[in-house]
């Protein structure tokens, strides 16, 4: 995904994020190299241990679930690419009360 730079702690989040929305779909937690790596780096700029990072994320995923999915079916017949409003339309289909 593109984005702005963010904080180096929304940075982290964002990063680990995509293995636990992968591990929630497969069942099984991985880590690719790159994201490791980044993570390791971020951590030495953060002052919370990685256990906390950890666990705000698996919460914004779990949170998020619906709108994950959605983003993923859109990308599958899509090309694999969503652009700005077409973003923003699959995000807001996955609003509470939106079949």
């Amino acid at each position: 995904m593109w984005h702005e730079k963010a904080s180096p702690k929304t940075e982290n989040l964002i990063t680990m994020a995509g293995p636990f929305a992968e591990a929630r779909f497969t069942g099984r937690l991985l880590c690719a190299g790159d994201d490791e790596a980044n993570i390791t780096s971020a951590m030495t700029q953060l002052p919370e241990p990685r256990e906390h990072h950890e666990a705000k994320a698996k919460t914004l995923v779990a949170e998020s679930w619906r709108a994950i999915e959605i983003v993923a079916e859109e990308l599958l017949i899509g090309a694999g690419r969503l652009y700005g409003p077409m973003l923003d339309v699959a995000i807001c289909c996955a609003a509470p009360g939106v079949p």
